[in-house]
């Protein structure tokens, strides 16, 4: 989730959920999750009502939040997979 779409106006990513899956050679289809993050992150600004209103994201719920930088990059499947 973000604060908006123009990031040239100061719009901020907010929310982030990441899971990496394996998936079945033949089917596609996910069978395992390997890692997940997810995180909030405080973009500095109040949220116009109409992102809280979308997301169902509050001010209060990203006051003092931030990304886990080392989390969020452990999540990645090069990580995992040794590649």
């Amino acid at each position: 989730e973000t604060t908006g779409l123009e990031v040239m106006n100061g719009d901020r990513i907010i929310d982030v959920a990441v899971a990496v899956c394996e998936y079945g050679r033949h089917s596609g289809r996910p069978f395992r999750i390997l890692a997940r993050y997810e995180g909030l992150e405080d973009p500095g600004r109040p949220l116009a009502p109409e992102i809280t209103a979308l997301t169902g994201i509050t001010d209060e719920m990203l006051q003092g939040k931030a990304f886990d930088e080392a989390a969020l990059a452990s999540a990645r499947p090069s990580t995992l997979m040794g590649v």
